[in-house]
């Protein structure tokens, strides 16, 4: 009901997404251990193009992990189709617009787990 009430306040609110032409994807993603009744780990992951957000997944993993790290490992893979699809699809669509579009950024908020995906 809050949120019901929330969204009423705030309806008259323009949603803003924009480009920065720079042909940069950034990817977030973060991962919470155990959060669920059976122990699973919860990923969340969201894509920027420069201004908003134009993805944002919100998933219970499949998998038990044994640690955050691990955790945080396995929500860059559950991330990473998504990743390769929105890739594929901006290249598709956005190649007359920009012809180097091959950048990535990953942000991750483990550093353990960016060494070891790296």
């Amino acid at each position: 009901q809050k949120v019901i009430k929330y969204i009423r306040r705030i309806i008259h609110l323009p949603l803003l997404l924009g480009w920065d032409e720079s042909g940069t994807i950034t990817w977030s993603v973060d991962a919470s251990f155990a959060v669920h009744g059976d122990y699973r780990s919860h990923t969340g992951a969201t894509a920027s193009l420069g201004k908003g957000s134009v993805l944002a997944i919100s998933m219970k993993q499949k998998i038990n992990t044994k640690s955050s790290t691990e955790a945080e490992l396995v929500g860059v893979d559950d991330a990473a189709n998504y990743l390769v699809w929105l890739k594929l699809f901006f290249e598709w669509h956005i190649k007359t617009y920009c012809n180097d579009y091959k950048h990535t950024i990953h942000q991750c908020y483990s550093t353990g787990t960016l060494i070891i995906y790296e």
